[in-house]
């Protein structure tokens, strides 16, 4: 271990003096005195244990005199009711159309880059100096709000662009031929929701129908249908062709149970002690076939 960090584990006095003589901080008159010797604003946990300073409710840090500083935030308790969401802006873009825009915005960056570079005195800029993120992001979120060019070179303004003066009207037309692009998808959009109304009115209408139909033919049924002898469920006539035509056909008995026994059975074997007069050996009764 370090003796430094020794030193300041094994501290018992201040521990903020001890650093300070560990990294010699000046001014050494009050930097190797105590917390309470040098009057710090926050002691440490030592010197407040030895002046008996453990109540941090003593210690108060005086308001700023400078009249400059804001007041403290009023932090709102929130209330238990749910915040209900607000509908999306129509001058907003979704996560979608913000993709295609960026895409679009890709392209018209090599544009720039190509028609620009050759007026530079030298070659050796990168390519996103052409069209640099902030003015990306002013597109995105301005591209459904701007509708001329003077409110375009209004937000241009402030912006640290070379290229403002010269391709200002390039950019407003590529807004502008975006922005009628998302219009005319979401139009279309809408009048496919529209056209899909009805059709979902028209089946909710027939279920309520056929629920309403249904209900009193059940009641009727169970009262007078005796639950075992109801009659089975109407079989489905294409499964029951494609079974009738895939049925194979039954196979033809090869051998019987005792064929098969007297076939598969274990052979036995003659182990008895051959007689004197009998010299041949005797052969297993195994019958051959």
């Amino acid at each position: 271990m370090d003796l430094p960090k020794a030193r300041f584990l094994a501290e018992k006095t201040c521990r903020v003096s001890c650093i300070n003589k560990i990294y010699n901080n000046p001014p050494i008159e009050t930097s190797y005195l105590d917390c309470i010797q040098a009057k710090r604003r926050l002691p440490c946990d030592l010197c407040r244990a030895r002046y008996d300073l453990l109540d941090l409710s003593a210690i108060t840090f005086p308001s700023s005199a400078d009249p400059s500083v804001l007041p403290p935030f009023d932090v709102s308790i929130k209330t238990a009711e749910k915040i209900r969401k607000g509908r999306k802006r129509v001058d907003q873009l979704n996560k979608k159309e913000v993709v295609k825009v960026r895409q679009a915005l890709d392209e018209f960056g090599t544009q720039v880059w190509l028609e620009e570079r050759v007026r530079l005195p030298h070659r050796n800029i990168p390519q996103c100096f052409y069209l640099p993120s902030d003015i990306i992001d002013l597109v995105v979120s301005e591209l459904l709000k701007i509708n001329s060019l003077e409110a375009l070179v209004d937000k241009l303004k402030p912006m640290d662009w070379i290229f403002k003066e010269s391709q200002a009207s390039n950019l407003f037309i590529f807004m502008k031929t975006v922005r009628s692009e998302i219009q005319n998808s979401r139009k279309s959009i809408s009048k496919g929701k529209e056209k899909m109304l009805p059709k979902k009115k028209q089946n909710s209408d027939c279920d309520s129908n056929d629920s309403d139909v249904s209900e009193p033919l059940s009641s009727n049924l169970g009262s007078t249908v005796d639950p075992l002898t109801r009659p089975k469920t109407r079989k489905r006539p294409a499964l029951d062709e494609v079974a009738s035509k895939n049925k194979l056909p039954k196979r033809n008995v090869t051998m019987s149970a005792a064929e098969a026994k007297q076939f598969y059975a274990r052979p036995t074997y003659n182990i008895s002690r051959q007689s004197e007069g009998d010299t041949t050996l005797r052969h297993s009764s195994r019958r051959r076939i």
